[in-house]
């Protein structure tokens, strides 16, 4: 089996804290050696929704904070509506028009995940 995903590097968001807080991108999320309980994906294109659709049917409680008011903002609107019922049938919650305005890392012992 292969996987072949063609692309670019995650962009990581000028927000405050992130720089000192452990995140996952695309490349090293399925390097994880347990499943974290919780998951909050940031961005609401393509790479972002796949990731959040993974870890949810792994049994991550999945958030996904979308900048915007709709998933897949750069297609077609109905990609994004038959993307987001699937989401929801699959558990996860999304918040459109989020803004992040920090990032804490106050607990790593709380739930296991550095």
């Amino acid at each position: 089996k292969a996987v072949i995903a063609t692309g670019g590097r995650a962009a990581l968001p000028p927000i405050p804290g992130l720089e000192t807080a452990p995140f996952l991108t695309n490349a090293n999320l399925f390097n994880l050696d347990s499943l974290p309980p919780r998951l909050a994906v940031l961005g609401a294109g393509a790479v972002a929704l796949e990731m959040a659709h993974a870890f949810s049917a792994f049994g991550s409680a999945v958030t996904v904070l979308a900048r915007s008011g709709r998933l897949l903002p750069t297609e077609h609107p109905k990609a994004g509506e038959a993307v987001a019922a699937a989401l929801r049938e699959a558990g996860v919650t999304v918040r459109y028009n989020a803004t992040v305005e920090r990032v804490a890392h106050t607990s790593p012992e709380a739930d296991g995940f550095p």
